[in-house]
């Protein structure tokens, strides 16, 4: 039991360096990432989005879904942050560090 929470920790850790490392090569969120974060910021502030009036010339402005819903709900707590493209690097990093922790289970 013990052996397998240190194989859990070690994988964390080395998930964390590895992701934090090329997030933070740039102080920039790239487009599709800065559309998230700014979702997120907007759902913390207005509360459920209805439409997006943004995009004046996308079927969105009539039609709009979120379909990432519960990614921008996860990323909420994080625009809590001073910055909030650091708030979102650092939730991104989390996330991605727990999905590989994740595939552990398969190797063995």
């Amino acid at each position: 039991m013990k052996n397998r929470f240190c194989q859990y920790a070690v994988v964390a850790g080395m998930g964390i360096v590895f992701f934090a490392y090329y997030q933070f090569q740039s102080p920039y969120l790239e487009t599709d990432g800065y559309y998230h974060s700014k979702m997120a910021y907007l759902m913390r502030e207005s509360g459920w989005i209805q439409s997006f009036k943004w995009a004046h010339c996308s079927f969105w402005r009539d039609r709009f879904s979120d379909k990432e819903w519960l990614f921008h709900v996860y990323l909420i707590p994080f625009t809590l942050f001073p910055n909030v493209m650091t708030g979102a690097k650092i939730g991104i990093v989390l996330l991605a560090s727990g999905v590989l922790v994740s595939f552990l289970p398969l190797c063995g």
